[in-house]
């Protein structure tokens, strides 16, 4: 997925509802962001 910032740039992210650090550990939510573009697109 893919955010636009104002025209000015572009922000390409993951959203997961079950994520884990390891198999014990518990679920979160989270955002990763991969990668951040300020360039035109």
């Amino acid at each position: 997925m893919h955010y636009e910032i104002s025209g000015a740039g572009r922000i390409d992210y993951q959203y997961s509802d079950t994520y884990k650090t390891s198999p014990d550990s518990d679920e979160h939510r989270v955002v990763a962001i991969l990668t951040i573009n300020y360039g035109s697109h």
